[in-house]
């Protein structure tokens, strides 16, 4: 059997925990979409529905890895319940173990990998609606531009003079967060360009800070995290204009 195989007999198997049972279908199927587009292993991916044809033992802990901090942060849109991921893997790992489908070595390394992502998913998730709903805060929302648009932009224009002053310059890309101060965030540019030519800035490993943010995403963040979205410099400080993506470190 391949790993497509498995997961199409795992998906038929009842879950003893009822939320697995209801988000295992969608999980899954995910999971098997990561495995043939992007896990780097033997796949069908010129037909429909995709098959993971490699055999289950091609599994490794850089797929949980890839599909938990990358591609549900990159593919399931913002907003979504990403708490699910971790606890129907866990069940279909274990579930293969008593299948005899693995070995005892490549079930401990697997299950090490899962135990490194144990709530991760859902504290990036939190952490990115967080900084994305600072960043645009109080702005009007696209049912205010709905019911009248001169108004919406009245409004728009007024909350950016007050929330979002012209910076004196912008970053925009990819940032590793380097230090969690007690009220503020610093950066590091991993892959990020300057509206400013060769500003030292947005050279790799530069500390960009402190970064105004909220106490909540003070809590959430953690070194290492990778966070994309657009930074403005201001006058004393930086502040986040948008946030697209927080990944986990």
């Amino acid at each position: 059997m391949n790993i497509t195989d498995y997961i199409n007999q795992f998906r038929k198997e009842p879950s003893a925990i009822k939320k697995v049972q209801k988000q295992k279908d969608w999980a899954m199927d995910l999971f098997n979409s990561y495995l043939a587009s992007y896990g780097e292993i033997e796949s069908n991916v010129e037909k429909d529905p995709l098959i993971v044809t490699a055999p289950i033992s091609d599994l490794d802990a850089h797929h949980f890895r890839g599909f938990l901090g990358w591609f549900i942060v990159r593919k399931v849109m913002m907003d979504g319940d990403k708490s699910q991921y971790v606890p129907v893997l866990r069940e279909f790992l274990d579930w293969i173990r008593r299948k005899g489908a693995i070995q005892a070595t490549a079930y401990q390394t697997l299950s090490e990998a899962l135990s490194e992502f144990k709530g991760v998913p859902e504290r990036c998730e939190k952490l990115s609606r967080t900084l994305s709903d600072f960043a645009s805060r109080d702005m009007p929302t696209y049912q205010d531009y709905q019911n009248d648009p001169k108004a919406y932009r009245r409004k728009a224009a007024v909350l950016r003079l007050i929330h979002h002053e012209k910076p004196i310059k912008t970053l925009e890309g990819y940032f590793s967060v380097a230090k969690v101060g007690d009220t503020a965030l610093w950066v590091a540019p991993e892959d990020a360009e300057s509206d400013i030519k060769n500003d030292p800035d947005a050279r790799r490993g530069t500390k960009v800070g402190p970064i105004q943010v909220p106490a909540k995403a003070l809590k959430l963040a953690r070194v290492g995290d990778q966070i994309s979205g657009t930074l403005g410099k201001m006058k004393g400080f930086w502040k986040w204009f948008e946030v697209w993506n927080v990944y986990p470190r």
